[in-house]
């Protein structure tokens, strides 16, 4: 999808993604210059823009809206690495500079977040605490670092039922 047809679809359709406070919010962000660069990246069908937002981190926030036209169904849905993590003021704003006419530089590349995106379950995961397993007494247990912990979740099937998490 092109840039202009990308513009034109969310100006239609952005009240469906972000609520009124919000928008004013991102608006706010707008009007006191925070919103640092654009990206617009077409797609067979859908675009993304992605921001780079000053937010109140000490680095920028990285803020995308994602269109995607199915027929007469248009999909929203965003992203931001703000700890709202989607639908935020930082999306907002860079959906409204670009709507207001602030152009989208293809030359600027902002890099998208360096891990996964894990939406909900993030918040989850950084509560977790490493247990040390139970070891005889003569024996060291090493628990990992932060860096080298991995989290699983094991589903088990039973009789015609529905998947259940089961504790190793």
């Amino acid at each position: 999808m092109d840039e202009i047809t990308f513009r034109q679809l969310l100006s239609r359709h952005v009240t469906s993604l972000l609520d009124e406070r919000t928008l004013a919010k991102g608006a706010d962000y707008v009007r006191r210059g925070r919103v640092l660069a654009t990206h617009y990246e077409p797609g067979k069908g859908e675009g993304a823009l992605i921001g780079k937002v000053k937010g109140s981190a000490p680095s920028p926030y990285v803020a995308g809206v994602r269109l995607i036209g199915r027929g007469s169904r248009i999909e929203l849905d965003s992203y931001c690495t703000c700890p709202v993590e989607v639908d935020c003021k930082h999306v907002a704003a860079t959906a409204l500079y670009v709507m207001r006419g602030g152009m989208a530089n293809p030359a600027v590349e902002i890099a998208p977040p360096a891990g996964p995106q894990l939406g909900p379950w993030k918040q989850w995961l950084e509560a977790l605490q490493p247990h040390a397993p139970h070891a005889p007494n003569d024996t060291a247990v090493t628990v990992p670092r932060a860096d080298e912990r991995v989290c699983g979740i094991a589903l088990r099937i039973g009789d015609g039922a529905l998947p259940t998490l089961s504790s190793l």
